[in-house]
């Protein structure tokens, strides 16, 4: 007591208020320093950083040399078989490249270039970690919707009622005329305090890990992805249109989340997105030449991704079947048909959506169209009451026109944690569409695993299957090197791996182990959203 005397009349009485604050300052330090732990191993001096950025910075020397950087790409289409030109250089649009040409003409050294690119992903990941508390924690550690749920209500009497998210009070006596007092204001410390705790966990499964080393765009472009969607939840539609742009510039296949933002009723966001992202693209290839385009093109047509990659590294769902029911180099198939694999694709396509689907809104309000006005009058109604098929058609017609026609989602009365969430689960189900989805890629669903699982903690579902299901995928995702459990030779065999007869099929599975996580997130983090949104404040209270 008297040493607390004392540094009290040492320091005065911000000392006390400096108590409450060393958690959040002990999270701060935790988090710096697993970060730079993480970021020291997989891209540190030691470590031969930047394996996959030397094909970056080729082509940014050979745009800022006014040579073609999709020249190899094309010569190594020479003698290829059906299966397509293997990708083993610069293979993105030329922005990227253009950016990185600028410090190529400047002079600065290769290393100068790697030092630099390291400090942009950084500040991506710090953006994206204060993003990700932006919604997920808002004022006093709850979101928007448990303000009202989770908050403090009272009476006539005076008592005060704590409302929790499983709907039960704990209540309390105040003095009679004594207002009840409101959940306490995050602070500025405790919100970098849980950016950076974000951002730490977001670092730290392996396939991070090794896109990090391999100096690769994956999470940058995971970051540019939590950031477009934080700014359209906020109301922010043209800063979200440009940012997501950028990354469809250098990954196209983002190109999804405008697809998101079109179905929940904001048109005017995806159409500048779109408009803005063919105008990155466009306009990047002008300083390239006419030549870069015309063999980007062949190239892109002719990857081996979009033929017949039955690698393990293609955790597709197109990779997958093919190695199930096609001859190739690296599994024994269930059984030699290919004519399956397309049909099957196209179920497994259909399937994600519908997953996504299910985990959205139904609706942004009831607002009565006039395509259905006009159906009414027409009679056409009446004719297709009695078919229950084209009751169906009608109402998704009816409900797609609703989102289409909207002038403005309304977000601002939505609840920003499901807001986001919803957003984020379109990332796993980018790398499900996708006709190649490499380990590297899977560093697209690391933000939506992160914010889905903390979901579930927060909003009292910690027992549901599903939070148990993504806890134990973000589990697995973290162990070291766990992306190599794709290899059926590497690691320790499974058990029956062995066995003659089941043997073969263990080892086929083994191949998906990472097409099994981002299912995992799509399924489970779609009904980790429909369980919150169930509990609503006013029937909680």
């Amino acid at each position: 007591m008297r040493d607390e005397q004392a540094i009290t009349a040492l320091l005065g009485e911000n000392w006390r208020g400096w108590r409450t604050h060393l958690p959040a300052l002990g999270v701060i330090a935790l988090a710096v320093a697993l970060g730079a732990a993480i970021w020291l191993h997989a891209a540190g001096p030691g470590a031969h950083a930047g394996t996959d950025f030397a094909a970056y910075l080729a082509g940014a020397r050979a745009v800022a040399t006014g040579h073609n950087p999709y020249h190899d790409l094309i010569s190594q289409g020479n003698g290829t078989n059906a299966a397509g030109i293997q990708a083993h250089g610069y293979v993105y649009p030329p922005l990227l490249a253009l950016v990185l040409a600028v410090p190529v003409v400047l002079g600065l050294p290769a290393r100068a270039i790697w030092l630099l690119w390291t400090a942009l992903n950084v500040a991506a990941v710090v953006w994206m970690g204060w993003e990700l508390q932006r919604n997920l924690l808002p004022e006093g550690g709850k979101t928007r919707a448990d303000a009202g749920a989770t908050g403090v209500v009272g009476d006539a009497k005076g008592r005060r009622a704590h409302v929790g998210a499983t709907g039960m009070r704990a209540v309390e006596t105040a003095p009679k005329g004594v207002p009840p007092r409101s959940p306490p204001s995050r602070t500025g410390i405790e919100r970098w305090a849980a950016a950076l705790a974000f951002a730490a966990a977001c670092l730290l499964p392996a396939v991070v890990t090794y896109d990090l080393w391999l100096g690769q765009a994956d999470l940058l472009m995971a970051a540019l992805a939590v950031g477009a969607c934080s700014l359209w939840q906020r109301g922010h539609g043209w800063p979200a249109a440009l940012v997501l742009a950028l990354a469809i510039a250098v990954k196209p296949p983002l190109a999804l989340v405008l697809l998101v933002w079109l179905w929940q009723g904001d048109w005017r966001t995806a159409v500048r997105g779109g408009l803005a992202a063919v105008a990155l693209v466009a306009l990047a290839f002008v300083p390239v030449g006419l030549g870069a385009l015309h063999d980007y093109i062949v190239f892109f047509t002719q990857w081996n991704a979009f033929h017949a990659d039955a690698e393990y590294i293609n955790q597709s769902p197109y990779g997958m079947l093919l190695r199930m029911f096609t001859v190739n180099h690296y599994t024994r198939p269930l059984v030699v048909a290919p004519w399956l694999v397309l049909p099957l694709r196209l179920g497994a396509l259909v399937g994600a959506v519908a997953l996504w689907l299910r985990a959205t809104p139904a609706s942004l309000g009831e607002v009565r169209t006039s395509h259905e006005d006009h159906a009414e009058k027409a009679g056409v109604r009446r004719v297709i009451e009695g078919n229950a098929v084209g009751m169906s058609v009608l109402r998704a017609y009816t409900a797609f026109v609703k989102r289409l026609s909207a002038p403005s989602p309304a977000r601002e009365k939505a609840d920003p944690a499901l807001t986001l969430g919803t957003q984020l689960l379109a990332l796993p189900l980018i790398v499900l569409l996708s006709p190649l989805a490499e380990d590297i890629h899977f560093c697209l669903i690391v933000p939506a695993l992160v914010a889905l699982a903390y979901l579930a903690w927060q909003r009292g579902l910690a027992r549901t299957p599903s939070a148990w299901a993504l806890w134990l995928a973000l589990t697995l995702f973290c162990l070291p090197r766990v992306q190599e459990i794709i290899y059926p030779t590497r690691f320790v065999p499974l058990p029956g791996q062995s066995d003659p007869h089941v043997g073969p099929l263990i080892a086929l599975l083994r191949t998906g182990g990472l097409l099994a996580v981002a299912i995992v997130a799509l399924a489970a983090g779609g009904q980790i959203l429909r369980r919150a949104r169930e509990v609503q404040p006013e029937k909680m209270t």
